[in-house]
């Protein structure tokens, strides 16, 4: 999503606050929590394909988030972002979100990172339990990613290859909160993680799960 206006904190608060119900920020330093369970999920998504096409997966295990966490705060130090030269009071950074969905007993979160020389935050992983439903609480958490990057005066929320629900849910909140949003689905020129299979056999092959994490 684009065209994200810098804004005021309690007026971002008042249009928000209806999406961020049953839905809580994660500090940096409280961010394994988001991540716990993000390598097991993954793991057993994976012992359920039973098809011939091979799939390959890189496991988004918490070393791997707290390595991109890492590399965004040398990154900000490194640029000339004021809240990394002390020009001020800023708002604490938030590294994910966490909406527990009452009706099904289960939640939707996800963890992200801050691009300050690019003005993105990008969404690194989005746990989603199950295959269906759970839309409210897709737009719960992809609603706090928004308020984060207005608050960070970041111009962009970006996924790598969304699945459905996330970019209908997309939609759906640029429509309702306005601002000049957009949302935009397109393909990726740049940025592109690849692997190397050596030994393997020539036959197809398919990255499940090719979300922000797995580019290094």
């Amino acid at each position: 999503m684009g065209s994200l206006p810098a804004g005021d904190v309690l007026e971002d608060w008042e249009v928000y606050k209806k999406y961020l119900k049953s839905t809580s920020t994660v500090s940096e330093e409280e961010g394994e929590d988001v991540h716990r369970d993000h390598d097991g999920l993954s793991m057993m998504a994976m012992s359920a394909v039973k098809d011939h096409v091979t799939h390959a997966q890189f496991i988004p295990s918490r070393a791997v988030a707290a390595w991109h966490m890492l590399r965004s705060r040398v990154k900000g130090h490194a640029s000339n972002e004021p809240r990394f030269r002390g020009d001020g009071p800023s708002p604490p950074l938030s590294s994910g979100a966490v909406s527990h969905d009452a009706k099904s007993g289960t939640m939707v979160s996800a963890w992200w990172v801050h691009d300050f020389e690019k003005r993105r935050l990008y969404l690194g992983r989005l746990s989603v339990k199950r295959r269906q439903g759970l839309e409210t609480a897709i737009k719960r958490v992809l609603a706090a990613a928004i308020l984060e990057a207005r608050r960070s005066n970041l111009r962009e929320v970006i996924a790598w290859d969304p699945m459905p629900r996330l970019a209908a849910q997309a939609e759906s909140l640029v429509r309702e909160l306005g601002h000049d949003m957009t949302a935009t689905l397109e393909s990726r020129s740049e940025m592109v993680p690849c692997f190397r299979w050596h030994g393997g056999e020539s036959k197809e092959v398919v990255w499940t799960e090719s979300e922000y994490y797995g580019w290094a």
